[in-house]
């Protein structure tokens, strides 16, 4: 895939998160997108991957959480929904199309990567888990799922549910299970330190 279709993907979703300000979107916002991109990117040169091939990935990056701007419920269909009108409008071949849309529903929870590219957004999506701002990024997840009525305010209930999250969570590129994968590990333990802390 070309980058000039990188460029247009990055104008477009940027637009669309400016145009259509989703007030309860504190965690799945711009910034969320902007750092999948980055470490689809990273992790795709880690890897040793083809210019085409991060390209490509970078693109389902762009789109793969727009659909949240429509809807939160399987917003991954919506995202590639959009991702398809846009790619076909810009003459973007079925193949590629169809790798995107692929990257981008492969993010859904629990992910299901069936492709290398597809591995890779799915550690992109999750690259914060191993990241030095963990902690603020969690806050804005809670503070969305909350404004949202995904769960409660409780902090022991959403320690205990993280804490779980993060234990059960693997990595799936060998990249991001050698470097990334350590640092989410720190996050485990100061997880479970808080949740200890609350219980006594």
């Amino acid at each position: 895939m070309q980058e000039s279709i990188c460029e247009l993907s990055k104008k477009y979703i940027t637009d669309l998160f400016h145009d259509r300000i989703a007030a309860k979107l504190y965690f799945h916002n711009l910034g969320h997108t902007t750092t999948v991109v980055y470490a689809a990117e990273l992790i795709g040169q880690g890897l040793g991957l083809k210019a085409n091939e991060i390209n490509l990935v970078k693109v389902a990056a762009w789109f793969h959480d727009a659909g949240m701007l429509k809807s939160t419920k399987d917003h991954e269909t919506a995202s590639a929904d959009l991702a398809e009108k846009a790619l076909q409008s810009w003459g973007v071949n079925t193949t590629e199309i169809e790798k995107v849309i692929g990257c981008i529903k492969a993010t859904k929870l629990p992910q299901s990567p069936t492709s290398l590219l597809e591995e890779v957004i799915c550690d992109a999506d999750l690259y914060h888990l191993s990241q030095a701002d963990y902690w603020h990024r969690n806050t804005q997840l809670k503070q969305e799922f909350v404004a949202m009525g995904i769960c409660g305010n409780s902090n022991f209930d959403w320690l205990k549910n993280n804490a779980r999250f993060l234990m059960s969570h693997e990595y799936f590129t060998p990249f991001a299970k050698s470097v990334l994968e350590p640092l989410k590990q720190k996050h485990i333990k100061e997880n479970l330190i808080r949740l200890n802390q609350i219980v006594k």
